[in-house]
């Protein structure tokens, strides 16, 4: 998908998945998905009834690009191969190469083709298993709406370098009753920390100029320091907003949580060995957010008692998006269609504090990607305010 994206300045790229045989395998090829057997993957043949094989699933690439020259389709999946025109590009010709090796290993094949409109057709024929059907259990989790009483004060740092992130995760948390303190690069955050002293930081490892490695580590080794040097000992607090001042203690053990775009062990390994207590991947929903907060500094919260329906469901007016803009509703709709998550986070932003019901319902949307469900409020305040 990528690379005909890369390659489709004008035009379109199309995603297509068709099963090849049913479940039983009784039904041959159509006609036109008809493959000529090679060594890598020989067709599927059809299925005796006691046994357990593969369901067959094509995927197909087709785009509307420059396409592929038939001369250069054998040395397409070569290592360090780039077809000529395609050599303005950036890569190192190593994708293809990279995806038939995987497709092989799961026993598929890949292939290029010349597609209807004269471009690229790349199809993958992969052997997958039926899944078994089983009821997932329904979910027990409630909303919470704020902190359980007679707890010490937790102060939270927010450090990340998108302004729409750094928000959000200040708006949820604040809504709760937590401190919030928030900084946009490596070096307010440390600022911060020396002023401040947070319970508990979620660090975003991807920054520039001073990543969450790197700030992590400058801290920790602050903390030592301080450990050694002045135990016990208290700041003058900054300034917050309907805060009075006060002297703030050291907290006997700092949390950094890393919020981070990568779930490989490697990256996770690397960024527990900076510092960090815990990795939170991304997108990261609500009540994983409040987990890891409890896990790590014994928090315990205030929940709603809805019925189990209604359960992270914060009710809404009628209609839900009155009071936005018309051009707000119509980015919302257009950055739910395009399942932009960091778009629809910097929208609800700008949602006003008044309209906090609408604030939390749409942050659930997002956090359950229930992009149709955002499209069709926008589609029905489109349709309120043309009637």
């Amino acid at each position: 998908m990528s690379n005909a994206i890369k390659f489709t300045p004008h035009g379109s790229v199309v995603l297509r998945a068709t099963p090849l045989l049913t479940i039983e395998g009784s039904t041959p090829l159509p006609a036109k998905l008809t493959t000529t057997p090679t060594p890598e993957c020989p067709p599927p043949t059809p299925a005796k009834p006691a046994q357990a094989v593969p369901i067959w699933i094509r995927f197909e690439v087709e785009d509307t690009g420059p396409g592929i020259a038939p001369q250069q389709r054998e040395q397409l999946f070569n290592a360090f191969v780039q077809t000529v025109g395609h050599r303005s590009q950036e890569g190192t010709g190593l994708g293809l190469a990279i995806c038939r090796e995987y497709t092989q290993l799961m026993g598929g094949h890949i292939e290029v083709l010349t597609g209807e409109t004269g471009g690229a057709l790349f199809r993958v024929d992969l052997p997958m298993q039926l899944a078994e059907l089983r009821q997932l259990p329904q979910a027990t989790a409630r909303r919470i709406t704020g902190l359980a009483a007679n707890q010490s004060t937790f102060r939270i740092l927010v450090v990340h370098d998108q302004l729409a992130d750094r928000q959000l995760l200040e708006e949820l948390l604040g809504s709760v009753g937590f401190q919030v303190s928030s900084a946009g690069n490596g070096a307010d955050a440390i600022a911060c920390y020396q002023r401040w002293h947070p319970h508990l930081i979620w660090m975003d490892m991807n920054m520039p100029v001073m990543d969450g490695y790197e700030t992590t580590r400058r801290i920790r080794a602050m903390e030592v320091k301080a450990a050694k040097n002045q135990e016990n000992t208290s700041v003058q607090a900054p300034e917050i907003p309907g805060l009075k001042r006060s002297l703030l203690p050291y907290p006997p053990s700092l949390k950094i949580i890393a919020l981070a775009t990568s779930a490989f062990q490697k990256d996770q390994t690397m960024i527990l060995a900076a510092g960090c207590d815990q990795v939170v991947c991304k997108p990261y929903q609500e009540q994983e957010i409040f987990d890891v907060l409890a896990e790590h500094l014994g928090v315990a919260y205030q929940y709603q008692t809805d019925s189990p329906s209604e359960q992270g469901h914060p009710a809404l007016r009628s209609p839900p998006l009155q009071g936005m803009s018309s051009e707000w509703t119509e980015e919302l709709q257009q950055a739910a269609i395009q399942a932009d998550r960091d778009w629809l986070i910097h929208l609800i932003t700008q949602i006003p504090q008044s309209q906090n019901d609408l604030t939390a319902h749409l942050t659930y949307l997002v956090d359950h990607l229930d992009f149709d469900a955002l499209i069709e409020l926008a589609e029905n305040q489109t349709h309120a305010e043309a009637s």
